[in-house]
């Protein structure tokens, strides 16, 4: 390098060097004592360790909470006989567990408690076991509200898991193995990705108003969710309780959640309840039944021990489905509705009381009867395919545009005075059967390939224009009915705009066989 570059070289050192003491101030400290610039750990993050000083016991206590403010543990806690782990005496307490246990032995008391009407609790991030009472009771008074639970672990203790005050909110916990209730959720609380399992007790106790999601509810003695009016549960699987998956109350909505082999109904809902897009599967009882007024939609219930899907008066069913149920694949009461459903391999397909709208089911290889339908009620659209008998209709009502076919005895079989019209019925034993003492109407229908055609054993019915084709009997109507039937002239070929002959009546009510 030559003597020229050095020399810039070291003026620019220079110079950087002179720009850099400029900006870090003067070399010599300030006169005075020398004072700290960092905060204190209280300053950063006010909380307060529980401890003998901050949190001393007493004769009922291992730690009592008497002053509000932020606590945190430090070691776990360890239970004595006739004692709680920790005792809330006030309002506004915060308490993170830190990730340690409050451990009870035998002869303790609550594990963590609040005393009075303590309100607005926070518990988080812990374990709480083997408690001689209740793991956490934030309302042993039923008076306290608005607790928040999170992420904390109620195992092993001799009474409920967590219990919880008015208007609470759980979330991320697990409630098991414990002596009574799994997690008690009074009314208007939220209770969200929980497991609640292996409890002596109900797995879920909530009041009015509770919103109930993603959580998992199994193995618990007593109902698996019990709900009280106005509650919604969603997104949730309970299974293997020993009562009722889910017990529900009054308008509420339960919504994507499955039901499978609890010991009574998957899920009992009562008055004016919603059930959306539910799975209910292997339950000693009905797979969902629901009170008067319910709306089930895209449901699907099967291998119950009784009925899939069991609705009361003035209900509406639609897109569900009922499959291999010992009972009624679908059964709703008076004045009720089914849309878009199907019922296959069940004791019944489709069980109707009076006044009921039954359109586009399809009923296929039940054991006994595809639908039974009561008086003045409507069948359309429908399906009744490969049953012991297809339809069973009694007292007055219309069936029309209906598929009857392979059923081992009837494809349809009334007992009443229906009007039967535009429907098909095939390869069945007797394809329409009618059994009326006041007068049915039998119109346009076509029965092919079946046993009997039509069969009508009772007088005045009125029998106009349908067809027989390649029954054993197309026709066997007995003395005093309306009827006409003709056999068909089979015509030459058709080749054009012209042609054909007459079947063999001009009579707008002739029947025709052929």
């Amino acid at each position: 390098m030559s003597r020229s570059a050095i020399v810039c070289s070291s003026l620019c050192c220079l110079a950087l060097a002179g720009t850099a003491l400029l900006m870090a101030g003067p070399v010599d400290p300030p006169a005075g004592p020398v004072e700290g610039t960092h905060k204190t750990l209280t300053e950063v993050e006010p909380r307060i360790a529980i401890t003998d000083g901050s949190a001393r016991g007493d004769a009922d206590s291992v730690f009592r909470i008497d002053v509000p403010g932020s606590y945190y543990l430090t070691a776990e806690v360890v239970g004595e006989v006739g004692k709680h782990g920790i005792e809330i005496a006030t309002s506004n307490v915060s308490i993170d567990l830190m990730g340690f246990s409050v451990r009870g032995v035998q002869g303790s008391l609550t594990g963590i408690v609040a005393e009075g009407p303590a309100e607005h609790i926070i518990l988080r991030n812990g374990i709480v076991a083997r408690w001689g009472g209740d793991g956490v009771n934030l309302s042993p008074s039923g008076e306290g509200q608005g607790a928040v639970v999170e992420s904390v672990i109620a195992a092993d203790n001799g009474g409920a898991g967590l219990a919880l005050s008015t208007g609470a909110v759980a979330r991320r916990c697990v409630s098991r193995d414990n002596g009574g209730i799994g997690i008690s959720l009074p009314t208007g609380g939220l209770l969200e990705r929980c497991v609640s399992r292996d409890n002596g007790g109900a797995g879920v106790a909530a009041g009015g108003a509770c919103v109930i999601m993603g959580c998992v509810v199994r193995g618990n003695t007593g109902v698996g969710i019990g709900l009280g009016a106005g509650g919604t549960v969603s997104d949730c699987a309970v299974s293997l309780n020993t009562q009722a998956g889910i017990s529900a109350g009054d308008g509420c909505a339960i919504r994507a959640t499955t039901a499978y082999a609890n010991q009574q109904d998957g899920i009992a809902a009562s008055v004016g309840a919603s059930i959306t897009g539910c799975s209910a599967e292997f339950n000693v009882e009905d797979g969902i039944e629901a009170g008067e007024g319910a709306a089930v939609e895209a449901c699907s219930a099967s291998n119950n021990g009784e009925t899939g899907i069991h609705c009361g008066s003035g209900s509406a069913v639609s897109g569900s489905s009922g499959i291999r149920n010992d009972a009624a694949g679908l059964h709703v009461e008076g004045n009720s509705s089914l849309s878009g459903c199907s019922a296959n391999e069940n004791q019944t397909g489709f069980f109707t009381v009076n006044g009921s709208a039954v359109v586009g089911c399809n009923a296929g290889d039940n054991i006994g009867v595809g639908f039974v339908v009561g008086y003045g009620t409507t069948l359309s659209q429908c399906s009744a395919f490969q049953n012991s008998l297809g339809v069973y209709a009694t007292g007055q009502g219309l069936i029309e545009r209906s598929n009857v076919s392979y059923n081992f005895d009837y494809g349809l079989s009334i007992v009443g005075d229906y009007v039967i019209r535009d429907c098909m019925a095939s390869n069945n034993g007797v394809g329409i059967r009618v059994y009326s003492l006041d007068g049915g109407r039998i119109e346009g229908n076509h029965c092919l390939l079946n046993g009997t055609g039509i069969l009508v054993e009772q007088p005045d019915n009125f029998i106009s224009r349908n067809t027989c084709s390649a029954n054993g009997v197309n026709w066997s109507v007995s003395t005093g009915n309306h009827i006409l039937a003709v056999q068909a002239v089979s015509a030459n070929a058709v080749n054009g705009n012209v042609g054909g002959t007459s079947p063999g009546s001009t009579d707008p009510n002739a029947n025709f066989t052929h």
